[in-house]
């Protein structure tokens, strides 16, 4: 598969159609037809179907009794139940900036951008009139690649687990991932280009964006010690803060509040793709190996490898204010 089609189908394809494609490589059409609307991702994208139906023949043994878990234990696995205890996470900070306005845009793309407005000057009988002009600046020139490997165990993905409960877990686990990724990333980039303010009046005072559109960015706990009297609606989960947004995000460091003018931070929200793979070997950075250089064999070990790429990239148009609050 291309990297055209692979595009096409991140683009098209909803991210928990993805995931249930990939998991279900191996079963039989019985089970792609009642699990899923098409055969593959790929009649998904062609939203048509490749193979006719095939109506099932008319069985006239003798019937048997029917398999159940206490008969046939052997056959069943144990199915998953709904709702999974995880770690808190935070809506990411990409897709928010992006509903505050933020322009997006592909890599290598420009957009007009000038440091000031201009402003006309009142010139002379017979005087030259001055001239002025925007520049031509900001351009997003990487296809920033967020990636990470996840294996589960074959037990949670296999057909008679596969419910609404697996695929919502197991998509959670990606997007988490990809999005944890991306936010460090858009932190990290915020503060290198930041300016540094020592108080919450200084940051709005130098502030160089618009404060019309700007935003504050900040941890749940940091968020909910600005609430008091003249600001009730600040709290862990966001809310307004002197008029104005505010962005729970678990990636900014504690203590620390950022002002950015989500309208003046071009962002690249790309698409995410996902793959598997039950014959891979894999050096694990993390558990169920204890030996972080051992290699993990996934068809031995009766274990999934799913894999996530997510594309993005930002870049700071008007910098950003850092304030640093007292403890």
């Amino acid at each position: 598969m291309d990297d055209k089609t692979k595009f096409a189908i991140a683009k098209h394809v909803p991210l928990a159609d993805q995931i249930k494609y990939v998991i279900s490589e191996g079963w039989d059409s019985q089970y792609r037809k009642k699990h899923l609307k098409y055969g593959s991702v790929m009649e998904h994208l062609m939203n048509r179907l490749t193979e006719p139906y095939m109506p099932k023949k008319e069985y006239n043994g003798v019937p048997v009794p029917a398999a159940t878990t206490g008969n046939t234990s052997a056959l069943y696995y144990a199915t998953q139940s709904a709702g999974v205890l995880l770690p808190a996470v935070t809506t990411s900070i990409l897709s928010q900036l992006v509903a505050l306005g933020a322009p997006q845009l592909p890599p290598n793309q420009r957009i007009v951008t000038q440091a000031e407005l201009l402003q006309a000057s009142e010139v002379a009988e017979g005087e030259p009139i001055p001239a002025a002009a925007p520049s031509v600046d900001v351009d997003l020139k990487n296809n920033r690649k967020f990636a990470l490997i996840l294996s589960f165990s074959d037990s949670l993905l296999a057909p008679v687990s596969f419910t609404d409960a697996v695929v919502p877990y197991v998509q959670g686990q990606l997007e988490a991932a990809a999005n944890n990724a991306t936010d460090a990333f858009i932190v990290n980039l915020m503060e290198s280009g930041g300016t540094a303010a020592a108080s919450i009046a200084a940051a709005l005072s130098a502030f160089v964006g618009d404060l019309r559109t700007a935003c504050w960015i900040g941890r749940p706990d940091t968020l909910a010690s600005l609430q008091d009297a003249a600001n009730p609606n600040i709290g862990p989960r966001g809310g307004v803060y002197k008029t104005l947004p505010a962005i729970s995000s678990l990636a900014v460091p504690a203590g620390k509040l950022i002002l950015q003018d989500a309208t003046r931070i071009a962002v690249f929200d790309g698409p995410q793709m996902v793959d598997r793979s039950q014959e891979a070997s894999i050096i694990m950075d993390t558990a169920p190996t204890i030996d972080m250089s051992a290699t993990l064999h996934t068809f031995q070990q009766s274990m999934t490898a799913l894999r996530i790429i997510k594309y993005a990239d930002a870049k700071v148009i008007a910098a950003p204010q850092i304030i640093t609050l007292a403890s």
